[in-house]
């Protein structure tokens, strides 16, 4: 756009070109370093009905915060979503309820006990992610930033503890209300996770700033919301044909209507969930604006993922076109 302005400083331009040209290497050296990473995990072998998706994890990353001085918060967080991802196919496409409420109390424990009733699969899932949190731990330790670590596995657990009710929710065919749906989907959006994942690694995130997402529950009310219903419009034919449901059965039912005016419905509820959201980050506040940054691109980068009713990250092709712009796509530096 500056480029087209006839008055732009030619000089300015073209190290904004050359800086952005930087930028774009680190990120192909971060995503390469990731797929090494995430073929070293084998999770395609080990735990085969998971969506193996690291570039669109990474994806998720660069949207959340792309300045150069957060890789390793990056790196961190692509990883995260990489097992949130797994976790969420383990509750949504394979566990048995007798299997997945083992494995629940197992994550409740953190400690590896009790996982040898389970299939290999799931006592692979489960390890997998035991033994990335640990090391995770040990780094964080070393930065003494344990608390927010604390944080982060509580909202593992409370993650897990929400996908095990919306699994026994669609397996034993007891359709919640739409109200109790969404009241536990807020959980299952992995919207409280992933922003306790995000701020692992930003230096900003301070213990100030872990309590303030329990102390502000309008923000993270429609961060929640916003996440599973895009999520439910977008990948609600997916989750129906693998046998999951999602918030559209739910209201549905409850107010009796067809499944286009339940979307419709639905698209209206996560828009409005833009205003709040606008409206609290813009409040006078002591919490960094680059933190307020980090829960709006959250939302953003779901906006992009799950639009026009898609699935972009079951359907990768959705956004091929966004990771190609992003990682690839050079800009001519002269001209």
């Amino acid at each position: 756009m500056y480029e087209k302005d006839e008055s732009n400083n030619k000089l300015l331009l073209r190290l904004a070109k050359l800086d952005y040209h930087l930028l774009q290497i680190l990120y192909q050296q971060e995503l390469s370093e990731i797929i090494r990473w995430g073929k070293d995990l084998d999770i395609v072998t080990k735990v085969p009905y998971a969506r193996d998706r690291i570039v669109e994890c990474y994806f998720w990353a660069v949207g959340t915060y792309y300045e150069p001085q957060y890789s390793l918060a990056r790196m961190t967080f692509a990883k995260a979503i990489v097992f949130c991802g797994m976790i969420d196919d383990t509750y949504d496409a394979y566990g048995t309820l007798d299997e997945l409420q083992i494995f629940t109390e197992s994550i409740e424990r953190w400690d590896g006990n009790g996982i040898d009733q389970l299939s290999d699969y799931l006592k692979a899932a489960y390890t997998m992610l035991l033994n990335f949190n640990k090391e995770l731990e040990e780094d964080l330790a070393k930065k003494r930033r344990t608390f927010a670590f604390d944080k982060y596995i509580e909202e593992w657990k409370q993650y897990m503890r929400t996908s095990f009710t919306q699994s026994k929710w669609f397996l034993t065919n007891k359709l919640p209300s739409f109200a109790d749906y969404l009241s536990n989907g807020m959980i299952t959006s992995s919207y409280y996770l992933l922003p306790s994942a995000a701020f692992l690694g930003v230096d900003g995130a301070s213990e100030d700033v872990i309590k303030w997402m329990s102390t502000n529950p309008k923000l993270f009310v429609a961060l929640t919301t916003h996440g599973r219903l895009i999520n439910d419009v977008g990948s609600h034919k997916f989750e129906k044909e693998r046998g999951s449901g999602t918030a559209i059965e739910c209201y549905m039912k409850d107010y009796n209507v067809s499944e286009e005016e339940a979307m419709k419905k639905l698209e209206e509820m996560y828009e409005d969930t833009w205003k709040i959201m606008n409206k609290e980050c813009l409040r006078p506040t002591t919490i960094p604006r680059e933190i307020l940054n980090v829960i709006l691109n959250l939302a953003r980068v779901c906006e992009v993922v799950y639009k026009h009713r898609g699935d972009g990250f079951t359907d990768q092709r959705r956004i091929e076109a966004h990771i190609k712009a992003m990682i690839m796509d050079s800009i001519s530096v002269c001209g």
